[in-house]
């Protein structure tokens, strides 16, 4: 079952890609907060990090983990 042919994006759903592609998604997020934030490059990092760790949480707690 073909489902798009070359060069078309036919089929191709955002939603989907950004589910998986979650981790590279709250990078970015994180590294544009960085940016955003005024202060030292030592700031910029932290409060990236800390946007890192609050996003990683938030999906932990609203994702189902099976051990």
């Amino acid at each position: 079952m073909k489902i798009s042919t070359k060069f078309s994006f036919a089929g191709w759903d955002w939603k989907k890609w950004l589910k998986g592609n979650k981790e590279a998604t709250k990078l970015l997020v994180s590294a544009i907060f960085g940016f955003w934030v005024p202060g030292s490059p030592e700031m910029k990092v932290l409060a990236g990090a800390v946007l890192k760790l609050v996003l990683d949480t938030i999906d932990f707690w609203v994702s189902e983990v099976e051990l």
